[in-house]
């Protein structure tokens, strides 16, 4: 079934607002936001970023000058599988990541409200082998706790 503008729209501002939690959990003394999407700016003003088309997001850890990425993809539920991402996007990704041999992570979440996520999986992308993540596959990448800001020692190493 194809969907109408406005479901799209609405699937935009919520992943929009997915990757404004997302940035939420990157404390501004350890991080600094160096890219972001074209709608970026509006959700997080007082960082001012560069589009950047192959990623939702390009960080830097201001105590080692570490830089990666993070794709950012919600998804308001799970039936038997969750196609997290399109086939030619995950070759795109992974392209990228070696072009530009750079650290890439992937965030995912489940759940209707994409603000406060019930399930959140964060790991290296070379982690996430297929576009779709069945029960089970995946555990080793959900965070306990959604709402836990990232570490860099802990979650980005």
């Amino acid at each position: 079934m194809r969907r109408n503008w406005n479901e799209k729209e609405e699937d935009r501002k919520k992943g929009n607002q997915f990757e404004h939690f997302v940035t939420s959990l990157f404390d501004k003394k350890t991080f600094d936001i160096l890219e972001g999407t074209r709608h970026y700016n509006e959700l997080r003003p007082d960082q001012l970023t560069e589009e950047n088309k192959a990623t939702d997001m390009k960080f830097k850890h201001l105590g080692t000058g570490t830089e990666f990425y993070v794709q950012c993809k919600y998804r308001s539920s799970m039936d038997e599988t969750l196609e997290w991402t399109k086939h030619r996007k995950l070759i795109l990704y992974r392209s990228f990541r070696k072009q530009n041999k750079c650290k890439f992570f992937v965030a995912v979440s489940i759940g209707e409200n994409p603000h406060n996520p019930e399930k959140l999986y964060f790991g290296d992308l070379s982690k996430f082998h297929h576009c779709k993540m069945w029960p089970g596959t995946y555990e080793h990448l959900e965070r306990p706790n959604p709402k836990e800001p990232i570490d860099f020692w802990k979650d980005l190493k």
